[in-house]
This record gives structure tokens, C-alpha cells and sequence, in this order.
């Protein structure tokens, strides 16, 4: 195997990884072993529904290798763009099964910003999320005391959006309608991370606040409150500016 390109610092022999890093990736193998363990419990045959258990082992398969390819892309970023030193590149590239030079095809530059946010003092969560769909609020838990908090702010925001924009949506259209206009987006950034995290693998419980319907979202913070109103708008401006950043 030839190395990269030269001039670079590439010589990291003892690589691992940042706590904060490590913390995230246990979390993707904990839910790759979790689907795995939950599609071992099913009986033969169907599942509980009716549906064909060939169904649902693909159906596992998609979310769990999902879960693999973040994980994979957030060590390549780290390894190949973030580290330094850098680690030793043709061992990381060779426990791949590929050259160096294809390691920068296993990332992209969401994924180092991804990597970044987590490595923070203060993440953007909207950023991390963006970058590897898989990766759960709940799998944030524990990384700081701020984030914690963080993380509060966002799960009652996100849940209040939703009962905000129903509410307003009832009260144009009546509630039948108002259902199946909550239920849809068309907005491309969305259907970009529905995209990512797969049509079997999308929690709505954890999709980044810059998913949701602007005028809704801003609106569930402002009648939460200033604390809420100040989150959110660090999340979403962050996250503009990430995307700018990268194109």
C-alpha cells in the first residue's frame, strides 16, 4: 500500500480515540446489537403484525447497517482530518480493507463537522445529527452537564412543536386535515437526512430542530420561553452556518 500525500502529520502510532468520540461510537454498537438481539427474539415465521419476518430481518439489516456507517464515517473523519497526530493512515485504511487514499472517500465534510461539534465544549446537536442520523439524544446523554441540559431544552421543544403546530393547523383545517398536514414536508434538507438515516431507521423523536417547519418550530420556543428561544436559535443559526461552510 502507498501512504498519502507527503508533508502531512502522520505519525500517531497509539491512536484512540477522544472520550467524547468513543462515548458516541459505543452508543452505535449498543443499537446494533439492540436490533440485532430484538430481531432474534421474534418468533419463526411472521412477526407480531403479520408481517413476513424476511420483511423484518431486512428491515434490521437497513437500520443496522445504518447505525455501522456512522460509525465508520466518524472515525474516518477523525482519523483522516481531525486528528493530530494523525494516526498511523495505512493501518486505519488496511482495518478497512482499503488504500490510504481512499480513506477521504469514507467521509464527508458534514462528517468533520460532525466530529468537531461532539469534541466541542459546547455541541450543536442539529450539526451531530445532520452528520450521522443514527446517532440519538438519548446517546448524548452523559457527555456533559451542559449538553444535558441542552438535550432537556430539545426533546420538550421538539415535543411542544408539534402539539404548536397541530393546534394552529386544527384550527385552520379542522383536525383530519391538520393530521395529514403534520405528517408531510417536503423541505429538501429534510428529505436530504431522511435520506441518511433511512426510510426504517428515522426517529422523529430525534430529528434535528432544523428539520422542522420554521414558522412552527420558532413559535413552540417563543411561547416556551426565552430559555428555549436562545437554544433554538443558537442550534439553527450553527447550523446554517455549518452548511454554508461546506457547501
Amino acid at each position: 500500500m502507498s501512504d498519502v500525500e507527503t508533508g502531512l502529520d502522520d505519525e500517531g502510532d497509539d491512536f484512540a480515540l477522544p472520550r467524547e468520540l468513543e462515548h458516541v461510537v459505543e452508543g452505535l454498537h449498543r443499537r446494533v446489537i439492540s436490533i440485532s438481539a430484538t430481531q432474534l427474539e421474534r418468533p419463526l415465521g411472521r412477526s407480531p403484525d403479520g408481517t413476513p419476518l424476511a420483511f423484518t430481518h431486512l428491515r434490521s439489516a437497513a437500520m443496522a447497517e445504518n447505525a455501522l456507517k456512522d460509525l465508520r464515517a466518524l472515525i474516518n473523519a477523525y482519523a483522516h482530518a481531525v486528528a493530530q497526530p494523525r494516526p498511523h493512515l495505512q493501518s486505519i485504511a488496511g482495518a478497512q480493507g482499503i488504500t490510504p487514499s481512499n480513506l477521504r472517500r469514507r467521509y464527508k465534510p458534514a462528517h468533520v463537522a460532525g466530529v468537531r461539534e461532539l469534541m466541542a465544549e459546547r455541541s450543536v446537536v442539529d450539526v451531530v445529527q445532520f452528520a450521522f442520523p443514527t446517532v440519538t439524544d438519548q446517546q448524548l446523554v452523559g457527555l456533559s452537564r451542559q449538553l444535558d441540559g441542552d438535550l432537556t431544552l430539545r426533546e420538550r421543544l421538539r415535543k411542544f412543536e408539534f402539539e404548536y403546530r397541530m393546534r394552529h393547523l386544527t384550527e385552520a383545517f379542522g383536525s383530519w386535515r391538520a393530521k395529514q398536514l403534520a405528517d408531510s414536508d417536503t423541505d429538501a434538507l429534510f428529505r436530504e437526512w431522511l435520506g441518511s438515516a433511512s426510510v426504517v431507521d428515522r426517529d422523529f423523536s430525534n430529528l434535528p430542530l432544523s428539520m422542522l417547519q420554521r414558522a412552527s418550530v420558532e413559535g413552540a420556543a417563543a411561547e416556551l420561553g426565552s430559555e428555549y428561544r436562545e437554544y433554538l436559535a443558537r442550534e439553527i443559526g450553527s447550523f446554517e452556518n455549518m452548511r454554508s461552510a461546506i457547501g
